[in-house]
């Protein structure tokens, strides 16, 4: 590696630190990586008749509604609230749920409580290879797209050659449906292939439906964004 790379490095290195001091990553966790995000004395046995949600800024209720194994007029259950608590951690876009209820006539109002990460988070894609030497350019990724807990990034480098990449995933939810469940992704590059003295270009993608997971799965572990 050259100097003139390494300093490239440094720059690069000083212009993305800004947007790394607080980045998001998707995990998976155990059960127990889960805040305690229940009532401790949970009014079971009652029923459900509100179901509210607070706090939810950027995230469209219908979707945290989607999420929820208690339902309106049905029994609340310790086995429910427990999948509630999980399934809404797994949209991803939260870095705070909990649970709190409250009597109203004729049985219990639900109330869940969310702290969203930040929707939207740019930065700098770089690469640097002995083949094609540096590539840099910008990037964009969403735990949270348009509101819908769908995941979404992008990136554009340029330099010693041209890649464009693109990924969305539908968020994971306790139900089947026609609208949720797909995964989509774009790759494009062109280069110069010096060696044989051409134009390079090449251009792929892929797309697919995913199924819910089973519920026992949903019982021992959560995908989501922490920040």
């Amino acid at each position: 590696m050259n100097v003139r790379n390494i300093v490239w490095i440094v720059v690069i290195a000083a212009l993305c630190l800004p947007l790394w001091t607080d980045p998001c990553v998707a995990k998976i966790f155990k059960i127990e990586d889960v805040k305690p995000g229940l009532p401790e004395d949970a009014p079971y046995g009652q029923t459900v008749r509100e179901i509210r949600i607070v706090g939810n800024k950027y995230t469209r209720e219908s979707v945290i509604r989607s999420a929820f194994k208690s339902k309106v007029d049905n029994i609340y259950t310790e086995e429910n609230a427990r999948k509630d608590l999980l399934w809404v951690y797994r949209l991803g876009s939260f870095t705070e749920v909990y649970f709190t209820t409250e009597p109203v006539e004729d049985g219990i109002a639900l109330t869940c409580h969310v702290s969203e990460a930040s929707p939207y988070i740019p930065s700098l894609s770089f690469k640097l290879t002995q083949e094609n030497g540096i590539e840099i350019g910008p990037a964009f990724s969403s735990p949270n797209l348009f509101g819908t807990a769908a995941r979404a990034s992008a990136y554009a480098r340029f330099g010693g050659a041209t890649n464009i990449g693109l990924r969305y995933s539908d968020p994971i939810l306790p139900v089947k449906s026609w609208i949720y469940g797909y995964r989509f992704s774009y790759f494009h590059r062109e280069r110069t292939n010096v060696l044989l003295d051409f134009e390079e270009k090449s251009t792929s993608s892929s797309s697919s439906s995913v199924s819910p997971p089973a519920t026992s799965c949903a019982a021992d572990c959560v995908s989501r964004t922490s920040a």
